[in-house]
């Protein structure tokens, strides 16, 4: 297990954490805002995926990345990696293998090579293994997933790629225990299958709400 952290010095408020997922061709990528650190999961898609990310992290009112997490060495994962380096600069990243590393030359970054990491700030906890990235805030518990889908996992929210090129990006919602979607009902919510952005809102206590964004 390697533990990174990402501690934050500062006296805003904000008991909230945003996870917007961004549904781009035949991948998806996910970005994620707490307090002032902000956080990309996944960066593929189509030829406009990078495009797409740059303006959800503009949105999200972010002016660079903390952490960039690319769990898994595939195209359809890293295709807007590129345009998002340009644009924005990266703390740290965090890569599943060397060769990721090494074809983008990250200033600051950690390759699993099949052993896993979590990033710590606060409430907030990623944990990145076999793939996937798990987000634990308060009473929340999420898993994003770059693969098949786990019908049967407890997380609150779950977010899987198309496995060919004419699927889209759906993205899951699991209802739990924990994890409060308001009056959605209790079995998994398909909320879309075109490309497009949902912006979730989690709290402490495990409420969770969403709106698509344009």
């Amino acid at each position: 297990m390697i533990f990174l952290s990402a501690a934050v010095v500062s006296t805003v408020q904000n008991n909230k954490l945003c996870i917007a997922a961004v549904s781009v061709g035949d991948g998806s990528a996910v970005v994620m805002k707490y307090k002032y650190k902000t956080y990309v999961v996944g960066c593929g898609g189509n030829y406009f995926s990078g495009s797409a990310v740059c303006d959800i992290i503009n949105t999200l009112g972010s002016s660079n990345i903390d952490y960039i997490i690319l769990p898994e060495d595939s195209e359809k994962s890293l295709s807007g990696v590129r345009r998002v380096k340009e644009t924005y600069r990266i703390s740290s990243a965090v890569t599943a293998t060397d060769r990721i590393k090494d074809g983008f030359s990250f200033d600051s970054v950690v390759s699993l090579n099949g052993n896993s990491a979590e990033i710590t700030d606060g409430k907030l906890k990623i944990t990145v293994q076999d793939s996937r990235v798990y987000v634990s805030f308060g009473d929340s518990l999420s898993e994003i997933s770059f693969g098949d889908v786990n019908d049967g996992s407890d997380a609150g929210l779950l977010i899987c790629r198309g496995l060919t090129g004419y699927e889209k990006s759906d993205i899951i919602l699991v209802s739990t225990d924990k994890t409060d979607i308001g009056d959605l009902p209790s079995q998994k919510v398909i909320l879309t299958s075109q490309n497009g952005t949902v912006l979730f809102t989690l709290s402490h206590n495990g409420k969770m709400t969403y709106r698509r964004m344009a």
